[in-house]
């Protein structure tokens, strides 16, 4: 699951269901993110599981993801 080819679409690398990101910050991330109507989620974690987040935006989609995650991941 973790050999992955660049997607510019995602902002990082793709492979079967898991993303991988390099943060701002130099920190490596896993995870996925998805959404329906009225919901998007997402749940990352670093590669040795010591540190994850998971998280869900209802209603109208005003959050934003990357803030969530940098801030988590970075304290930015």
């Amino acid at each position: 699951m973790k050999k992955t080819v660049p997607a510019e679409v995602v902002g990082g690398q793709y492979g079967l269901g898991l993303i991988e990101s390099e943060l701002s910050c130099g920190v490596r991330i896993w995870g996925h993110s998805g959404g329906v109507h009225g919901s998007g989620s997402a749940a990352f974690t670093t590669l040795n599981g010591k540190h994850s987040l998971a998280f869900n935006f209802n209603g109208d989609w005003a959050g934003d993801p990357v803030k969530v995650i940098e801030a988590e991941f970075c304290g930015k």
